[in-house]
């Protein structure tokens, strides 16, 4: 009797693994769908970054969308998706396509244009430096294609297997412009910012005395708070790298603004 008690309650809690369900190896780690996924944007295979792109992350960039479709037409960033999402390019559409659709759309305007061979020879390989666990459902993988900029891909967990999050940039942004200009204020050069906190969810190596640290910082701009995260770079023998395992994180806050202004 206790052992069926306890295999009732893996089918309610983790179905998949009661059922003997497999999981893709690409969703096995954090590490693993990032790399999945960045396979699959060199094999122009949209239906599989779709497949390894979080549910509800695709539904939030369906509805910001359809938030941007709604507004202002001569908005500039209005306009740039309109062009990238042709022909899913207002709210209507956008909501009768579907989110996978929508993404699938994007994905094709974007990279569907240039031929497999050239997108593989124009995009730089992808080094991944570490993983950094906010907790045991949600990651964050710290990136560098090459050449370019240490870059943040966020996962999260559901059911035992890892999604990727759909960068959420644009949208914040555009939605901070949005509240802001409704406040009316007269001039934006003279909307002042106020940090607020911050906190260094974890670091990573980056080569021989070098770490990338994943920074969550909170702000407030013309009294609005907004949220963001940043990877900031600390050097062996700068102030910050005293202090990267404090448990009291003020002093490491401290050096990271007084070095890079955050």
């Amino acid at each position: 009797m206790r052992n069926q008690f306890v295999w009732l309650v893996l089918v309610v809690l983790f179905p998949g693994v009661a059922w003997g369900e497999e999981v893709d190896p690409a969703q096995a780690s954090p590490k693993a769908v990032v790399q999945a996924t960045f396979n699959a944007l060199y094999d122009s295979d949209f239906d599989r970054i779709i497949a390894l792109t979080h549910p509800k992350s695709k539904e939030a960039y369906s509805k910001f969308l359809m938030e941007l479709f709604a507004s202002n037409p001569l908005d500039p960033v209005v306009a740039h998706h309109k062009q990238q999402l042709h022909p899913i390019d207002t709210k209507e559409k956008v909501s009768q396509a579907g989110p996978d659709a929508v993404l699938k759309q994007k994905y094709e305007n974007t990279f569907g244009v240039i031929p497999k061979k050239q997108l593989r020879e124009s995009t730089p390989e992808l080094e991944i430096l570490g993983v950094i666990n906010e907790s045991p459902e949600r990651a964050h993988v710290i990136t560098r294609a090459v050449t370019l900029h240490v870059i943040e891909e966020t996962c999260q967990k559901v059911d035992g297997k890892w999604y990727m999050l759909l960068d959420d940039e644009v949208p914040r942004m555009w939605r901070h412009a949005q509240a802001i200009h409704e406040k009316h204020l007269p001039d934006l050069k003279k909307v002042v910012s106020k940090f607020e906190s911050a906190k260094v969810l974890g670091y990573v190596p980056d080569g021989k005395d070098h770490v990338q640290a994943l920074c969550r910082i909170q702000v407030q701009v013309a009294g609005i708070p907004f949220e963001e995260l940043s990877c900031f770079s600390v050097y062996k023998g700068e102030l910050a790298w005293d202090h990267l395992d404090d448990k009291d994180q003020t002093e490491l806050i401290a050096a990271l603004r007084e070095r890079w202004g955050i």
